[in-house]
């Protein structure tokens, strides 16, 4: 009976990824139009479809909130998936290292979506990283952190879960 009462609530994100509101239906006071930490435009849709952004699972154990990088519909990016992914490739080109463009575009794709290539993305990517700068390292880290797998994130960074 209780599996019938649960849904998912709609999430209010700003377009950089922020979350403003798990619960948007369930708690509209705390929505706002526009992010407090960036300024950026906030929504509750995917900006292909029109589906609501999956919010917090009511009638859930579960009291942790995961911001969603695809839209669960149509499988497009969010505007802060896209975002991270094209700054990046633009960090990568401004870097000029010796992988290809396009090799380097997949590799940071596996990133961003639990796959079997998750895996093997991550450790070619550490592996290159291990070969930047330590500052040009870091700076990827902090574009992509937001955004790859929690598999990928164990692979590039393990000390950063202890």
């Amino acid at each position: 009976m209780a599996d019938r009462l649960a849904k998912y609530d709609i999430a209010q994100i700003c377009t950089n990824g922020h979350v403003i509101n798990n619960s948007h239906e369930r708690f509209r006071e705390f929505s706002v139009d526009y992010c407090t930490e960036c300024g950026a435009k906030t929504t509750t849709e995917c900006a292909n479809c029109k589906t609501p952004i999956r919010g917090a699972y009511s009638g859930s154990m579960r009291t942790g909130y995961d911001r969603p990088a695809y839209c669960h519909n149509c499988g497009e990016p969010y505007p802060w998936t896209s975002a991270a992914l094209a700054a990046a490739m633009e960090f990568a080109t401004d870097l000029q290292q010796q992988i290809e463009r396009e090799k380097f575009a997949e590799i940071i794709e596996n990133l961003v979506k639990d796959s079997p290539s998750t895996s093997v993305a991550a450790a070619k990517l550490r592996g290159l990283m291990g070969s930047m700068k330590p500052y040009a390292s870091e700076a990827l880290r902090q574009i992509l952190t937001g955004v790859v797998t929690e598999g990928a994130k164990r692979i590039l960074w393990p000390s950063a879960g202890k």
